[in-house]
């Protein structure tokens, strides 16, 4: 068997990043102002999916991204939320190394041609929280 054969079917860790939009009109909970009109709700999720090449572990995450996105059409609570849409595209990153602690699972670079202050990089990455913590809402119906 060549090794071009061999490391075709060697199945490796890959973590990739989907998008979502979702479009809804607020809904306050009692006591609290609601916004006014329509809004979006994008999300960014990364997964992690076993596969033998770049393409395949594309090719299903996409798959999971639509399932995923049908499962969001009117589930959430405070704004509802009416059409969830997966967007049809993904980042893929290659595991070095078998998923455990310490383990990257997804990295990607921004190269911009000028300084980008500190304040900037919060912002648009971290919605303006220097620790921000996300939870899946099936774990936040829990609490």
């Amino acid at each position: 068997m060549s090794n071009a054969k061999n490391s075709q079917s060697v199945r490796g860790w890959y973590a990739v990043k989907t998008a979502y939009r979702t479009l809804g009109r607020w809904k306050a909970p009692p006591g609290k102002r609601a916004l006014p009109g329509r809004v979006s709700e994008v999300q960014e999720r990364v997964v992690l999916i076993r596969a033998r090449s770049w393409g395949e572990a594309a090719d299903r995450a996409l798959a999971e991204a639509q399932r995923y996105a049908s499962k969001l059409q009117g589930s959430k609570g405070g704004p509802r939320w009416g059409k969830a849409r997966a967007i049809d595209a993904c980042a893929v990153y290659a595991l070095e190394t078998e998923p455990g602690g310490g383990t990257v699972v997804f990295s990607l670079s921004d190269y911009q041609k000028r300084e980008v202050p500190l304040r900037e990089i919060l912002s648009s990455k971290f919605n303006g929280y220097r620790i921000q913590c996300t939870t899946p809402l099936s774990l936040l119906r829990k609490l």
